[in-house]
């Protein structure tokens, strides 16, 4: 029964489609009488006759069917006719130009053919649809040409066109492209000119960019350093790629600091080439002052700002202190080395030591570095050696000093000590003497001489200062009784055991004088006496001898020449005083009573004896 509802369903639809379309086909005028106005419903129907299917179509009848062709055929011929008339059309358009009449006419040919029907298109001839789609091509290629002048003269001059235009200009440059070969032979020269210039201009500004970009990545001058050369290089080689124009478009910091960089490298080059001298710099070398002089050549050559560069200029000024300071440690060492041995200087050394000692002293720790020990040692020795001579003297002028004024036995030892120590100086040292030290010595030595060339009634010419004459009177005894024997009858008016002593550092030594000696022997009462003679007692070989010397004497005083160690004795011939001469009588008294006392004791000593 669903089967059946749905059969019966579908029936009632198509009948409903049949009465649709002959009640469609029915408003329809008939076929000689179809006009434009009727297209539309004709077509209508004919789109429902067409959806018919062939048993529907059984249920018209044979007018419905034969109006409904007829009107179809009706509609082709108003299709033709339209055809033609829109042909027509377009061959009327005639050579189209780039004016308003022409884009009229060819629009009007354009919307009159749209207008058609699909059939009626269809009789259109393809040569006269060609005419007018080559006008239109035309009228296209026009506007087209149109629309690139406008966007062209839009676009800023050559001389103002900024990187930010260049989107514009590439869009315009995009239309251009855009056109046909006919299109662009329609477009204006100068307006193409002009796109041209301005794509030069941007080609122009983004190569000036690129470079500008290049140097403003680089450093600034004052962080530049040796290993950007190669961006440096590469930079310039940029530049150098680029047109005059481009050159002229980059900022003109830009090229200045380019300059800069490049001045800075080619000094940072100068400035290494001192510093690798200053390192290749061998301070154990032989020529190492060559070394450092050559190198401060090379900086000195540098610029000021070159200068600057160099890392090395506190290590050259280290180096040339260091030969300053050689150089004038060797100046010392020489001084020194003119230097007499230690044991060889002498007080004429003095200012050549102490030039030297001040040289030394003058001397930075540094320098003095550079000063060998051996120097040093030999300069200390030197100073101590002077100063041992100096002292000497001074020790010695203190010990004169320190003498009396008047001589006395007891000052003997220090002055022969002083004495000693003078004789010990070198012909230099007594020079550096001073005047009064050496008066103080020898007005002492006189003194001295004085004292010790005297004793008793003998004095002795002819001998040093510190030898000291001994002369021990002789009055009795074997010695005394031979010597008076030896007189051969003559009285002894005295004798004497004479010697001599030397005073060495203080101390008496026996000494026997190598020169001649005068001895001078004072006696009061010789005038008493005549035919005076000196005897002298000495060793022989065997036995004491004895034996007269020469001898003067005048005024009471015999004088006699030294003839060795031993007894002399003056013997002479008595004379009595003259009368009224008291003196001489009390002499010639004495000298009976020294007589008769002498031969008294020479029975007393012969008694005791046997």
């Amino acid at each position: 029964n669903l089967e059946k509802l749905k059969k019966l369903e579908a029936e009632i639809k198509s009948f409903k489609e049949i009465d649709s379309f002959k009640e469609k086909l029915a408003a329809l005028p008939e076929a000689d009488k179809v006009t434009r106005d009727d297209k539309a419903a004709i077509k209508d129907a004919k789109k429902d006759y067409e959806a018919l299917t062939d048993e529907q179509k059984d249920y018209l009848t044979g007018a419905e069917t034969e109006k409904m062709l007829a009107l179809i055929e009706a509609l082709d011929n108003i299709a033709k006719i339209e055809a033609k008339n829109v042909e027509e059309l377009i061959n009327s358009i005639g050579t189209v130009t780039d004016t308003a009449e022409s884009r009229e006419k060819v629009k009007a040919a354009r919307e009159a053919y749209n207008d058609l029907s699909r059939e009626a298109k269809d009789y259109v001839s393809a040569d006269v649809l060609a005419k007018l789609e080559a006008a239109e091509t035309k009228i296209n290629d026009y506007d087209a040409a149109k629309r690139f002048n406008d966007a062209a003269s839009a676009l800023p001059k050559a001389d103002d066109v900024k990187l930010s235009d260049k989107s514009a200009i590439a869009a315009v440059r995009d239309i251009y492209n855009a056109l046909t070969p006919e299109a662009k032979g329609y477009v204006n020269q100068e307006m193409l000119t002009k796109l041209i210039l301005d794509e030069q201009r941007i080609t122009d500004l983004e190569a000036a960019k690129a470079v500008d970009d290049v140097i403003e990545a680089l450093p600034s001058a004052d962080k530049l350093k040796l290993s950007d050369k190669e961006a440096v290089e590469e930079a310039r080689s940029k530049y150098n790629a680029l047109t005059p124009v481009q050159r002229a478009l980059l900022k003109k910091e830009n090229s200045d600091k380019l300059t800069a960089l490049e001045t800075a490298i080619s000094d940072m080059e100068a400035a290494k080439a001192v510093d690798d001298a200053i390192d290749a710099i061998d301070m154990t070398a032989v020529d190492k002052a060559e070394q450092v002089a050559k190198a401060r050549g090379a900086y000195d050559k540098l610029t000021e700002n070159q200068k600057k560069y160099v890392n090395n200029l506190s290590k050259l000024e280290g180096y040339e202190q260091q030969l300053s300071d050689e150089e004038k440690a060797q100046g010392v060492e020489k001084l020194i080395e003119a230097l007499p041995k230690a044991e060889d200087v002498k007080l004429a050394d003095e200012k050549a030591i102490t030039d030297a000692k001040a040289a030394l002293d003058a001397l930075t720790e540094a320098q003095k570095k550079y000063v060998s020990d051996e120097a040093k040692d030999k300069l200390t020795n030197d100073m101590n050696a002077l100063n041992g001579l100096k002292e000497e003297i001074k020790d010695i002028e203190n010990a004169l000093e320190n003498l009396p004024k008047d001589m006395t036995e007891d000052a003997m030892s220090d002055l022969s000590k002083a004495s000693d120590d003078y004789d010990a100086l070198t012909d230099e040292q007594k020079e550096a003497l001073s005047n009064e030290a050496k008066k103080r010595l020898e007005d002492a030595k006189q003194q001295a001489a004085v004292i010790n060339h005297t004793s008793g009634n003998v004095t002795a010419e002819g001998l040093e200062w510190n030898v000291k004459l001994i002369a021990t009177p002789v009055t009795e005894g074997e010695r005394y009784d031979a010597m008076k024997g030896a007189a051969k009858g003559k009285a002894l008016v005295s004798m004497y055991d004479i010697r001599f002593v030397q005073l060495v550092r203080g101390e008496y030594l026996p000494y026997e004088p190598q020169n001649e000696v005068n001895l001078i022997i004072n006696e009061k009462s010789l005038s008493n006496y005549k035919d005076v003679a000196v005897l002298h007692e000495y060793a022989g070989d065997e036995k004491t001898v004895y034996g007269e010397i020469e001898s003067k004497n005048a005024d009471n005083k015999v004088a006699f020449t030294y003839a060795g160690e031993g007894g002399y004795a003056i013997a002479g011939n008595f004379v009595a005083p003259k009368t009224g001469d008291s003196a001489s009588l009390v002499l010639y008294m004495a000298a009976l009573i020294a007589a008769a006392a002498v031969c008294i004791a020479m029975v007393v000593y012969k008694k005791k004896k046997a």
